[in-house]
């Protein structure tokens, strides 16, 4: 079973948004430095949404729960306690 952060990571490569590949970004690194952008965090979101199976609530979304995969790994399981 794939981890929250490989969930995270497979998004991410899916959707061909980074500058870098996948595969040399730290969980840590600053998403927006490498191609995150605004569009992109929108559509992002919503493929987590239906990856995991809910709905962020409005006062999550906020840029710093979605700056790193660390930081959107803590979200994700504030979600599914």
């Amino acid at each position: 079973m794939k981890t929250i952060k490989a969930k995270i990571r497979d998004i991410l490569d899916h959707m061909d948004i980074l500058s870098i590949p996948i595969t040399d970004l730290e969980n840590d690194d600053y998403l927006l430095n490498y191609g995150l952008r605004s569009i992109n965090i929108v559509l992002f979101i919503k493929s987590l949404e239906q990856k995991f199976g809910f709905e962020f609530s409005d006062d999550d979304m906020i840029l710093n729960n979605f700056k790193s995969i660390n930081e959107i790994e803590r979200l994700v399981k504030k979600y599914m306690k």
